[in-house]
């Protein structure tokens, strides 16, 4: 198998694939976890950052290309996970079966005003030639035939969660991340978790959360989790206008700025809020929702398409989009619920998790794909399929 792609989203499902036995050619500009295992090589993609520069971009393609096949020869299944550049150079080379994974925002931000045109084609000309895309959320379907000009084979399969370790914290975890968030005993935790770009609606979550702790009868603290900074053009302004607007609203003494969670602590982080808060402006379909619900921990979310016909409107509290009156009571709600009856309600949620949302289940669900496509498909390395385009 080759798997170029952002390894950041792409790492569980190689340990999911190294643990049953595949073996994976990993492609792309970063090595990924584990350095070394039995069954994995890593291969920079592209080669030699900054090569067109003395090799001229015509050669450095061409370069490229014949390397990209050179890796995917005697491949069972090619599968790119983030539609990008990269997707396009496997089905532009004729690289099957071909399998793309979307994410979210690649493919969202493409059908906003002002998307890059050159992007948008090679992205819509990578979807068409894929033998399978797999999606997380109920519409991205009809977003992806969207791009890609026709409909697409297409299976939604999210990423799953360990259940074994996304389960209810026990108590002493509990109190001492409660201490050391400096929430007093009888304050509600509310949280933010999401990443840090201007989309995810950390600013009206803000406003909302100083609107709702006025009227509230428990005091409240609200959390925002800080990480991917960096991967934002507007991550540093915003948070620097976050802290700014938090002075000016006078609640410094219940905002926490948390940083550097490992990854093993978020379950007791779960444990340790009363609610979790999602207020994007578009979504895929969140891992969030599934480590909340299997951690039993209440999520008061924005009502997005993406998370239509899921368990989200059966387990949380949803609000419309747009509406900060709304907001603002469903936080002033999470704050006065009695945490025992709120986590309790959630049990079934727990349950759902173990038995269809476990990433044992989503690996094996994956597996029967590539199995079928295996089947079916020709080699990867053959000859380019008709709307893959050209460049």
């Amino acid at each position: 198998m080759l798997a170029p792609g952002a390894s950041v989203h792409s790492v569980r499902p190689l340990d999911w694939l190294l643990a049953r036995g595949c073996q994976v050619r990993f492609v792309d500009d970063r090595r990924p976890r584990p350095a070394t295992r039995d069954g994995f090589r890593w291969a920079p993609y592209p080669l030699g950052a900054g090569r067109h520069r003395w090799l001229g971009w015509n050669l450095s393609h061409r370069v490229a290309d014949a390397a990209l096949r050179r890796l995917a020869r005697g491949a069972d299944i090619v599968h790119v996970h983030w539609v990008d550049h990269r997707a396009y150079a496997c089905a532009r080379l004729g690289l099957r079966p071909l399998v793309i994974t979307v994410w979210g925002s690649d493919v969202n931000l493409l059908l906003e005003p002002g998307a890059d045109e050159t992007c948008r084609q090679q992205v819509g000309a990578a979807l068409a030639a894929a033998d399978l895309v797999l999606a997380d959320s109920g519409d991205m379907p009809a977003k992806i035939a969207r791009l890609a000009g026709r409909p697409v084979p297409t299976a939604l399969l999210p990423l799953g969660i360990d259940t074994a370790r996304f389960q209810p914290a026990p108590p002493e975890a509990i109190a001492d991340w409660r201490r050391r968030l400096g929430a007093p005993d009888d304050a509600a935790v509310l949280m933010s978790v999401r990443a840090w770009g201007r989309r995810y609606g950390h600013e009206e979550l803000l406003e909302a959360f100083a609107r709702a702790r006025r009227d509230a009868r428990r005091r409240a603290v609200l959390v925002f989790k800080i990480y991917n900074v960096g991967d934002y053009a507007e991550g540093p302004a915003l948070l620097e206008r976050l802290q700014a607007r938090t002075r000016e609203l006078g609640i410094d003494d219940d905002v926490r700025w948390l940083s550097d969670v490992p990854f093993d602590a978020l379950p007791a982080l779960y444990g340790a809020a009363d609610a979790v808060l999602n207020y994007p402006v578009m979504d895929a379909f969140p891992v969030t929702f599934m480590e909340a619900a299997a951690c039993q921990c209440p999520v008061v979310t924005v009502d997005l398409p993406a998370y239509r016909d899921t368990f989200v409107h059966r387990f949380f509290q949803v609000v419309p989009p747009g509406d900060a009156a709304a907001l603002a009571a469903a936080l002033r709600a999470a704050i006065d619920e009695d945490p025992a009856a709120a986590r309790a309600r959630l049990r079934e949620a727990r349950e759902l998790m173990v038995r269809e949302f476990d990433e044992s289940v989503t690996a094996d669900q994956l597996l029967a794909h590539y199995r079928r496509l295996a089947g079916d498909g020709a080699t990867a390395g053959g000859e380019a399929p008709g709307g893959a385009g050209t460049r």
